[in-house]
């Protein structure tokens, strides 16, 4: 899991990870809207 800063939305942060679903598929999901990057990583 890492955090990133989002330059479109006024400087925030945002998480972006990967799994594997019951299927066996690889998804990628992301949450946005953090202020900080310590908020996006907990």
């Amino acid at each position: 899991m890492g955090a990133y800063r989002d330059e479109n939305k006024n400087g925030t942060w945002y998480c972006k990870f990967s799994y594997v679903n019951w299927k066996g598929e690889k998804l990628n999901k992301k949450k946005r809207g953090f202020s900080t990057k310590k908020e996006a990583l907990n």
